[in-house]
């Protein structure tokens, strides 16, 4: 700070690099406080607590995130497109990182943005911790076909059978339809340890994320020809079963149901047994990806991770302690804290 008598006259208010002001007929001059050193407003702890998250997740799903926004450069812009989208506005999150964790908790991210439809994924909300996930896409069923006899659900994904779960949803031959899923390994973390008992307080699970695809891209032009990435998955009862590394049957996705009516395509942790548990699964997103008829550029739909909503997970407030700062009486030197920091005369 700087104190003088301007030779053009006292000034007040602010550039980008200083701050003016009158004291006591002198010019006082500041830099400009740009960085907070431990914010403490509701507002913003909010926007530390989203940073956190933001970045977090920035990091973990850059390699699909650097090319997920329609009309945006790939790479460092594509990113950063990322970070503005779910730094601007409200970020709704049902689990919430305490500082230092290094996780991204669970949020509606932004992941993805463009101009064709949004294939929107949901959790049902009859029950909290045992949440059936589902998305807009609907199953070939016979209500859709109008009454012709639907693709044998013990079949291969051939090219009559997608057919189908094509015609069903308007999407062509060469689209890409990309499932993201956050989802819990086991692995946790733990804060808030008492000194005395070494135990914690506070429990949480990382949040870890995975992806697959279904390409519509066939080998060979025949009714029988197969998908070519039908190597990575399984086809049981009209639903299929990605082989996903280190998670063999997290994912299932109905494409095909003998069911009348329109059915969606659900996500399910047990698979194989073709139940609807997603115990395992906090959050789920689908992009849409087509390439434009200049063979050079793609389009992309938007998509939002819709997020399960469990008791358990850390809440703001919890969140939020762990990044104020924290006096007691006892670290306090001031005299009217219990402290002994006092110097007065004559005594």
């Amino acid at each position: 700070m700087a104190i003088s008598k301007s030779f053009f006259g006292l000034r007040s208010g602010s550039t980008a690099t200083h701050t003016y002001a009158v004291y006591n007929g002198k010019q006082v001059t500041k830099e400009r406080v740009t960085k907070v050193a431990n914010p403490q407003s509701n507002g913003q702890m909010e926007q530390r607590l989203k940073l956190v998250q933001v970045a977090s997740a920035a990091r973990i799903l850059e390699p699909l995130i650097n090319h997920s926004f329609q009309g945006v450069s790939y790479g460092t812009k594509s990113v950063n497109e990322f970070r503005r989208l779910n730094l601007t506005g409200s970020l709704y999150a049902t689990q919430y990182v305490p500082k230092g964790m290094g996780d991204t908790g669970v949020a509606a991210f932004r992941i993805s943005r463009g101009t064709l439809p949004a294939i929107n994924a949901k959790f049902a909300t009859d029950t909290m911790e045992n949440s059936a996930a589902s998305c807009s896409l609907k199953a070939a069923s016979v209500n859709i076909q109008g009454g012709e006899t639907t693709p044998d659900s013990t079949a291969d994904l051939t090219r009559k059978n997608l057919q189908y779960f094509m015609d069903a949803n308007g999407l062509n031959v060469g689209d890409q339809i990309s499932f993201v899923f956050g989802y819990t390994t086991g692995s946790n973390y733990q804060w808030d340890i008492d000194p005395d008992t070494g135990v914690a307080s506070h429990l949480q699970s990382y949040v870890t994320y995975g992806v697959w695809r279904l390409k519509l891209e066939f080998d060979g032009s025949s009714d029988t020809a197969l998908l070519k990435d039908a190597n990575d998955f399984e086809v049981k009862g009209g639903r299929l079963m990605p082989k996903l590394k280190g998670s063999e049957n997290m994912m299932g996705v109905t494409l095909w149901t003998e069911e009348e009516g329109e059915v969606p395509v659900a996500f399910v942790e047990d698979a194989e047994e073709g139940g609807t548990d997603t115990t395992g699964i906090y959050a789920i997103a689908v992009i849409l990806s087509r390439l434009n008829d200049d063979g050079k550029t793609w389009q992309r739909s938007n998509a939002q991770f819709a997020i399960k909503n469990l008791a358990d997970f850390t809440s703001y407030d919890a969140a939020k302690d762990t990044y104020i700062k924290k006096t007691t009486a006892a670290d306090s030197t001031k005299y009217l804290n219990l402290g002994n920091n006092v110097t007065m005369s004559p005594f």
